[in-house]
């Protein structure tokens, strides 16, 4: 006695399923693993491709902000004009030679750093002198003599880098002219 007596209808009806079935499953097994890895490779190139743009992105940000730095502490005119107004600041104050070097100075900035609009610049020298290349308004650059971090500036050698970390963003000017 044979359980399995299928009649032919039967026969051709499973032998169909089988022949479209079983491929079907077996396309679908393969697709689904070979589609995962792709999937999954493009996901790290794309991660990968965006991590370059932004290291990119840091690294000009920081190659610009170290040719600023550069421009304000090396360029001998600006230092000299830097270096007498914190001379002469003090008893001369009301001098109009004071007056007039610094309005010298501060033209040297402006001119300098123009090319670099995105970049708010802040100068704090000796004897209360201070260059922004933004309105006060926006931000009172004498707020940074009472962080925590700037009494340490006084214990680091001329033409030294001190890395404060990551800070809040003082400048709240940004937001008004970008409304995006």
């Amino acid at each position: 006695m044979n359980r399995f007596n299928f009649s032919l209808r039967k026969k051709l009806i499973w032998s169909a399923l089988l022949c479209f079935l079983l491929p079907l499953g077996g396309i679908y097994l393969m697709t689904n693993y070979l589609t995962k890895d792709l999937l999954l490779e493009r996901a790290v190139t794309s991660s990968e491709d965006g991590l370059r743009a932004i290291q990119s992105e840091v690294n000009s940000v920081m190659d610009q902000t170290l040719e600023i730095s550069n421009v304000a502490l090396m360029n001998s005119e600006i230092r000299q004009q830097i270096q007498w107004g914190q001379k002469k600041k003090g008893s001369l104050e009301e001098n109009d030679d004071y007056h007039l070097n610094y309005s010298r100075l501060i033209r040297m900035l402006d001119e300098l750093l123009r090319q670099y609009d995105d970049f708010y610049v802040t100068i704090l020298g000796k004897n209360d002198f201070t260059y922004t290349n933004y309105s006060y308004s926006d931000f009172n650059p004498y707020k940074l003599y009472s962080q925590s971090w700037f009494e340490q500036l006084n214990h680091t050698p001329a033409f030294s880098t001190y890395w404060v970390g990551l800070q809040p963003n003082y400048y709240d000017g940004a937001g008004r002219r970008d409304p995006m």
